[in-house]
């Protein structure tokens, strides 16, 4: 692992402190860690299960509202709207 890309030598040397032996070196890359959680996480959302399960989140969870126009997307006779008010108070919206 490249110390010079956390403190330089001259760094190194002004402050007193030997990365690696004064102060522990990073456990891990960040950029590659986070490029790799990135690349998991992405596959995992695109997966037909991941789909199927938001889907049904989204019904359990979601507001049924009646149709308002031909051109919405709907879900049979209703189009499925996220609630955004908690369950117990009222809803701000009509």
């Amino acid at each position: 692992m490249k110390t010079d890309k956390y403190l330089t030598a001259r760094q190194q040397s002004e402050f007193n402190c030997t990365l690696g032996v004064d102060y522990p070196l990073p456990v891990v890359e960040i950029d590659v860690a986070a490029a790799r959680a990135r690349k998991e996480l992405w596959s995992m959302k695109a997966s037909p299960e991941s789909r199927l399960h938001g889907r049904k989140i989204l019904v359990k969870h979601g507001k049924k509202v009646e149709k308002h126009s031909p051109d919405e997307e709907t879900d049979g006779d209703v189009r499925i709207e996220p609630q955004l008010s908690a369950p117990n108070e009222p809803s701000t919206s009509n």
